[in-house]
Protein backbone atom coordinates (compact mmCIF):
# COMPACT_ATOMS: atom_id res chain seq x y z
CA UNK A 1 0.00 0.00 0.00
CA UNK A 2 2.59 2.21 1.37
CA UNK A 3 5.34 2.92 -1.47
CA UNK A 4 3.53 1.20 -3.67
CA UNK A 5 2.95 2.54 -7.06
CA UNK A 6 -0.32 2.13 -8.93
CA UNK A 7 -0.25 2.49 -12.62
CA UNK A 8 -3.54 3.25 -14.42
CA UNK A 9 -4.15 1.15 -17.57
CA UNK A 10 -6.28 3.37 -20.15
CA UNK A 11 -9.86 1.86 -20.41
CA UNK A 12 -10.25 0.36 -23.80
CA UNK A 13 -12.74 1.43 -26.26
CA UNK A 14 -14.91 -2.20 -25.82
CA UNK A 15 -15.21 -1.24 -21.70
CA UNK A 16 -16.21 2.84 -22.41
CA UNK A 17 -20.43 1.98 -22.69
CA UNK A 18 -20.27 -0.77 -19.92
CA UNK A 19 -18.68 1.84 -17.49
CA UNK A 20 -20.91 4.04 -18.69
CA UNK A 21 -23.90 2.54 -18.42
CA UNK A 22 -23.28 1.50 -15.00
CA UNK A 23 -22.54 5.08 -14.63
CA UNK A 24 -18.73 4.90 -13.96
CA UNK A 25 -17.38 8.26 -15.52
CA UNK A 26 -14.37 7.57 -18.06
CA UNK A 27 -10.70 9.15 -16.82
CA UNK A 28 -11.38 13.08 -17.64
CA UNK A 29 -14.88 12.85 -18.24
CA UNK A 30 -17.18 15.12 -15.19
CA UNK A 31 -20.27 13.89 -14.50
CA UNK A 32 -22.74 16.29 -15.35
CA UNK A 33 -25.19 16.24 -13.34
CA UNK A 34 -22.71 17.23 -10.22
CA UNK A 35 -23.03 20.45 -12.06
CA UNK A 36 -27.14 20.44 -11.89
CA UNK A 37 -26.71 19.49 -8.19
CA UNK A 38 -23.87 22.23 -7.46
CA UNK A 39 -26.14 24.57 -9.13
CA UNK A 40 -29.76 23.84 -7.94
CA UNK A 41 -27.86 23.84 -3.99
CA UNK A 42 -26.52 27.64 -5.28
CA UNK A 43 -29.95 29.07 -6.78
CA UNK A 44 -31.66 27.41 -3.74
CA UNK A 45 -29.47 29.44 -1.48
CA UNK A 46 -29.38 33.08 -3.12
CA UNK A 47 -33.38 32.22 -3.26
CA UNK A 48 -33.36 32.05 0.47
CA UNK A 49 -30.82 34.69 1.10
CA UNK A 50 -33.39 37.21 -1.18
CA UNK A 51 -36.76 36.22 0.01
CA UNK A 52 -36.74 33.46 2.98
CA UNK A 53 -37.65 34.19 6.44
CA UNK A 54 -34.80 36.59 7.39
CA UNK A 55 -34.06 37.40 3.73
CA UNK A 56 -33.16 40.82 2.27
CA UNK A 57 -36.40 41.69 1.29
CA UNK A 58 -37.62 41.01 4.70
CA UNK A 59 -35.24 42.65 6.68
CA UNK A 60 -35.54 45.94 4.54
CA UNK A 61 -39.59 45.54 5.28
CA UNK A 62 -38.60 45.00 8.97
CA UNK A 63 -36.13 48.11 9.03
CA UNK A 64 -38.50 50.35 7.51
CA UNK A 65 -41.33 49.32 10.05
CA UNK A 66 -39.15 49.70 12.81
CA UNK A 67 -38.28 53.33 11.49
CA UNK A 68 -42.09 54.48 11.18
CA UNK A 69 -42.60 52.98 14.11
CA UNK A 70 -39.86 54.91 16.04
CA UNK A 71 -40.87 58.18 14.55
CA UNK A 72 -45.04 57.40 16.05
CA UNK A 73 -42.77 57.08 19.43
CA UNK A 74 -40.88 60.02 18.99
CA UNK A 75 -44.00 62.27 18.25
CA UNK A 76 -46.04 60.70 21.36
CA UNK A 77 -43.16 61.36 23.76
CA UNK A 78 -43.55 65.10 21.91
CA UNK A 79 -47.25 65.22 22.69
CA UNK A 80 -46.68 63.42 26.33
CA UNK A 81 -44.45 66.42 27.24
CA UNK A 82 -46.37 69.31 26.07
CA UNK A 83 -49.37 67.45 27.99
CA UNK A 84 -47.30 67.16 30.92
CA UNK A 85 -45.95 70.78 30.74
CA UNK A 86 -49.53 71.62 30.05
CA UNK A 87 -50.69 69.78 33.53
CA UNK A 88 -47.98 71.76 35.27
CA UNK A 89 -49.22 74.88 34.55
CA UNK A 90 -52.71 73.94 35.19
CA UNK A 91 -51.80 72.77 38.74
CA UNK A 92 -49.42 76.19 39.20
CA UNK A 93 -50.86 78.78 37.42
CA UNK A 94 -53.89 80.51 38.15
CA UNK A 95 -53.84 82.67 34.03
CA UNK A 96 -53.65 79.16 33.05
CA UNK A 97 -56.87 77.90 34.40
CA UNK A 98 -58.40 80.74 33.25
CA UNK A 99 -57.37 80.69 29.86
CA UNK A 100 -58.23 77.01 29.85
CA UNK A 101 -61.59 77.20 31.03
CA UNK A 102 -62.17 80.45 28.06
CA UNK A 103 -61.23 78.94 25.07
CA UNK A 104 -62.58 74.77 26.42
CA UNK A 105 -65.27 75.24 28.45
CA UNK A 106 -66.49 78.86 26.87
CA UNK A 107 -66.95 80.51 30.38
CA UNK A 108 -66.98 84.12 30.39
CA UNK A 109 -66.58 86.55 34.32
CA UNK A 110 -69.00 87.84 35.70
CA UNK A 111 -69.89 91.27 33.37
CA UNK A 112 -68.83 90.28 30.53
CA UNK A 113 -70.87 89.65 27.15
CA UNK A 114 -69.64 86.68 25.17
CA UNK A 115 -70.30 86.92 21.25
CA UNK A 116 -70.78 84.15 19.75
CA UNK A 117 -69.75 84.75 15.79
CA UNK A 118 -70.36 82.12 12.61
CA UNK A 119 -69.33 82.05 9.16
CA UNK A 120 -72.74 80.86 7.11
CA UNK A 121 -73.16 80.90 3.97
CA UNK A 122 -75.73 83.67 1.93
CA UNK A 123 -78.93 82.30 1.43
CA UNK A 124 -80.12 81.46 -1.59
CA UNK A 125 -83.52 82.90 -2.80
CA UNK A 126 -86.13 80.45 -3.46
CA UNK A 127 -86.56 79.49 -6.59
CA UNK A 128 -90.27 78.10 -8.40
CA UNK A 129 -90.95 75.20 -8.82
CA UNK A 130 -90.36 73.68 -12.75
CA UNK A 131 -93.38 73.93 -14.70
CA UNK A 132 -95.03 76.90 -12.46
CA UNK A 133 -95.51 80.58 -14.56
CA UNK A 134 -93.11 83.12 -12.97
CA UNK A 135 -94.82 86.38 -11.30
CA UNK A 136 -94.05 89.55 -12.87
CA UNK A 137 -91.88 91.76 -11.40
CA UNK A 138 -93.50 94.24 -9.39
CA UNK A 139 -94.37 97.22 -10.84
CA UNK A 140 -92.22 100.45 -10.13
CA UNK A 141 -93.88 102.85 -7.64
CA UNK A 142 -95.42 105.51 -9.21
CA UNK A 143 -93.74 108.96 -9.42
CA UNK A 144 -94.14 111.88 -6.91
CA UNK A 145 -94.95 115.41 -8.00
CA UNK A 146 -92.95 117.48 -6.58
Amino acid sequence: MIGESTTHTPDTNAEAPARRARGVALPGQRRPWNHWLIGFCAAALLLNALIGQDGYFETRRLARQVREEQETLDRQRARNRALQALGQSLASDPAAIEDAARRQLGLVKEGEVLFIITDTPAAKPLQPAPGTPTPPPPAAPPARPR
